[in-house]
């Protein structure tokens, strides 16, 4: 939903999952179910930390997605830096 409040034209948004959390199930459960009933299709990648994050935005580049929602339980500041060289909005 903040996706689509901040990003109204978000039609697909990338999820990056902690591959070690084991509240990802439950966090990544619960995406799925909001992004089925808003329309917004997700491209989920599981990640084991920010030497990953590389890789996951690369493989975001086609096709190509509209913002990116971090795990809380992974470092947020690289992830930003990220989105931000990408032109991506991320929460």
């Amino acid at each position: 939903e903040l996706a689509r409040l901040w990003w109204p034209a978000a039609r697909r948004v990338a999820v990056l999952a902690n591959a070690r959390d084991p509240f990802t199930p439950l966090f990544v459960g619960s995406l799925v179910r909001a992004a089925e009933s808003l329309g917004i299709e997700l491209a989920l990648t599981q990640v084991s930390g920010a030497g990953d994050y590389d890789g996951a935005f690369a493989a975001w580049l086609r096709p190509r997605v509209d913002a990116v929602i971090v795990q809380p339980s992974l470092q947020f500041a690289p992830a930003a830096a990220l989105a931000r060289q990408h032109r991506l909005a991320s929460f």
